[in-house]
This record gives structure tokens, C-alpha cells and sequence, in this order.
């Protein structure tokens, strides 16, 4: 695929322009033309490809993902509070002993044929006497390239609904890429005194890379157990109130606002399971519910 050139924008405002002075007087020697001088942008104006109207979902879920275009972008980054979940009671694996509705919220990208995913899902934890729970307590991060990866079982690690994080998912190197989270507040008793330290974990990527055109992309999801690529499950689960602020897209050092000029709108299986409200701010904030029983 052909690479988009970047170009730089002259300063806005004050540019210096040309002028050509001559003497009233006839007798004087004309004064010569100055020479224009070219000033260069702090910032640098990049040229995007323009996002999608539409893309075709992918089956075996409910969830909103905004996906940006495939073009020279590195990364991307935002703050994410947790949505509360209400799980459909009828929903319920005897059998497994959990629900077999499954929120998730969480990042990624896609280079050639490959797609990432990394952020975080309601998982099962480990609690105080060693004992891990078969149903999901707590959103925990994951990561997925090849295979499906865990972070450790860490009370550090267990995130609550109404907790706040930023996540950024990035390009590091070619075939490689990081995701990093990082705790902001608790909903229970806001910024901690001691917050854990930021979850950092750099995995193969291997169609990613510099100069590379790729997509990025945020998800909010519920995902069905064993039902991936199948007709999504008739689910009353609702999980409501996601709320997305900061959001940036990353390429050559910059954040650019992943606002809605610049994201692919998806709502899957259908429009009417999906409530995305825009807020006021830098355009990239929105708070999210999905309803299966709407």
C-alpha cells in the first residue's frame, strides 16, 4: 500500500509576507525586493486517511468498537470507568458455574491479517484463602495475539466497576507491541494514597511495525462464552455506563483526538443494542451502555 506523505502547515496568524517598497521620489534608486521567507509549523499538519462509513460486524457479540482508518498510526491511548454490569439470570452456566455473558473493555489494532486485542474482562480472581472463583469477580487484563493471555492473579490487578484507568495500547518496534494500564481512581475511595504501580506488558505483533499501515481501535464488548463467529446469544445482560475520555490516536510523537471525524461507528449485532452518547470536551468523550434485551 502506498504511504501517505506528511506535509507541514505554514504558522497560523502572523506569516511573513512580501513587500516591495519604492521611494516617492522619482530620482531614487528603487529599493530591491526582499526575499520571502518560509517559516515551519511547531506542529506539523499530518494527512489522513479518512475512516470507513461503515464496516460489516463480526458475529458472536454485542459491542460498540470506534476503529480508525488503516493509516501510518502508531497507537492509541484513553481513560476508560468501568460500566456496572447486570447480568441475565437465566444466563447462568450450571455446568461451568459462571455466566455465559462476559463484559470486556479493551483496545487493539489490526496490521494485514492480523488483529489485537489488549485491555481488560471480567475474569475469576483469587481471593484471600487461595480459593479462584469459577464466575468473573473483577476485570482483569488480557492480551491476545496468536494466543490468549492473562495478567497474574493480583489483587492489583482486580479492577471494580466505576474504577477509572488510562489504557494505551502502542506500536514499540517491528513485530511488537505493549499495552500499558494505569489505576487513576477507585470508585469506592477515589485516587489511592498508594496506587499500584502502572501493568506494562510487551507482546509479538509480528505484522506491526514503523511505517506500516495499520488500524487501532477501542472496544466495549459483551462477549459470549464459546459463540465467537456464531449469531450473538438473545441475552438480557445490560452493562451500562462505560464512560471513554482522552482518547488520542498516536503517530510520529503526536496525540491526535480519536474523535467521531475520525472512527469507524460500529454497533453490533445491531444499532439498537448499543446507546453511545457523545459529551462535551474534545469530541472523544462518550459514556456507553449495551443493552441485549433492548
Amino acid at each position: 500500500m502506498m504511504l501517505r506523505e506528511i506535509f507541514f502547515s505554514a504558522l497560523i496568524g502572523c506569516s511573513l509576507s512580501t513587500h516591495v517598497h519604492a521611494d516617492v521620489s522619482a530620482t531614487m534608486t528603487p529599493k530591491p525586493m526582499s526575499t520571502p521567507v518560509q517559516a515551519e509549523s511547531p506542529t506539523p499538519t499530518i494527512a489522513e486517511v479518512p475512516p470507513d462509513p461503515s464496516l460489516p460486524c463480526f458475529a458472536g457479540a454485542y459491542y460498540r468498537k470506534a476503529v480508525s482508518s488503516t493509516d501510518l498510526w502508531d497507537g492509541i491511548e484513553g481513560e476508560i470507568t468501568l460500566p456496572e454490569i447486570e447480568f441475565d439470570p437465566a444466563r447462568w452456566d450450571d455446568v461451568r458455574k459462571r455466566y455465559l455473558d462476559n463484559p470486556s473493555v479493551y483496545m487493539g489494532g489490526r496490521s494485514g491479517t492480523q488483529e489485537i486485542d489488549c485491555g481488560l474482562t471480567w475474569s475469576p480472581v483469587k481471593d484471600e484463602q487461595g480459593q479462584v472463583s469459577t464466575e468473573g469477580r473483577a476485570f482483569r487484563p488480557f492480551w491476545r495475539n496468536e494466543t490468549w493471555n492473562m495478567a497474574p492473579l493480583d489483587p492489583n490487578l482486580y479492577f471494580h466497576p466505576g474504577d477509572k484507568l488510562r489504557m494505551r495500547c502502542e506500536m514499540t518496534g517491528a513485530g511488537k507491541m505493549a499495552m500499558v494500564l494505569t489505576l487513576v481512581s477507585r470508585k469506592s475511595g477515589g485516587v489511592p494514597t498508594v496506587a499500584p504501580a502502572p501493568f506494562r506488558v510487551e507482546f509479538d505483533a509480528v505484522s506491526f511495525g514503523p511505517n506500516t499501515m495499520q488500524q487501532f481501535k477501542r472496544v466495549n464488548a459483551i462477549d459470549q462464552v464459546k459463540n465467537e463467529g456464531k449469531p450473538a446469544a438473545a441475552t438480557n445482560t445490560r452493562v451500562v455506563g462505560a464512560r471513554w475520555e482522552n482518547v488520542f490516536l498516536i503517530r510520529n510523537g503526536q496525540k491526535l483526538p480519536f474523535n467521531r471525524a475520525r472512527f469507524t461507528d460500529m454497533r453490533c449485532p445491531v444499532p439498537e443494542k448499543v446507546e453511545a452518547e457523545a459529551l462535551q470536551g474534545d469530541g472523544t468523550a462518550e459514556t456507553i451502555t449495551i443493552d441485549g434485551g433492548n
